[in-house]
């Protein structure tokens, strides 16, 4: 089974490689998307972790600190991480091999690169906050509340109701 990491990972990788501009934001929001792709097609959720509600919309929060190195500049580069292993009751660097990943996996998330590549960071922002789940806690968002997660079932009803939500079917 894929980590978190290693999707947002290949996320980064074949942005850099098809010369489409990402950051941190950007690769949150495409996530996202993901993530609700994945639900509407009756996949469960393609993470280990649940998005958090952040005050920029959707944000799973292991991703964010990995990269977050970036500030609100362009990632350059994937960078190593940092994995425990329990074996050796340690920390370890790795660095992301595109090769653990099936090639279908892959194409399928070039494809969507590519279709999501018109789409700014601020974009994305103002779409998500637009959905029933961010904004049902918007008021406690602003408030700075932690911890809000996206519920599964009530993302995929979402975009199921809404298909012209659904942006990873048409490019902008």
């Amino acid at each position: 089974m894929l980590e978190s990491m290693d999707i947002a990972d290949y996320f980064v990788l074949s942005s850099l490689k098809q010369n489409i501009e990402i950051n941190n934001l950007k690769l949150q929001k495409l996530l996202y998307y993901f993530y609700a792709m994945n639900l509407v097609n009756g996949n469960e959720n393609p993470f280990h972790e649940k998005f958090e509600k952040w005050q920029y919309g959707p944000v799973l929060p292991s991703v964010y600190h990995s990269y977050k190195q970036f500030g609100g500049y362009d990632i350059v580069e994937v960078p190593k991480h940092f994995r425990f292993n329990s074996q050796k009751d340690e920390f370890e660097s790795y660095q992301f091999d595109e090769s653990i990943l099936s090639e279908n996996i892959r194409e399928s998330i070039d494809a969507f690169i590519r279709n999501l590549s018109n789409y700014g960071p601020f974009d994305l922002v103002e779409k998500t906050h637009s959905h029933d789940e961010w904004k049902k806690d918007e008021p406690l968002i602003n408030m700075g509340i932690k911890n809000l997660e996206y519920d599964d079932v009530a993302t995929k009803e979402f975009f199921k109701d809404n298909p012209e939500e659904q942006i990873w079917t048409s490019q902008s």
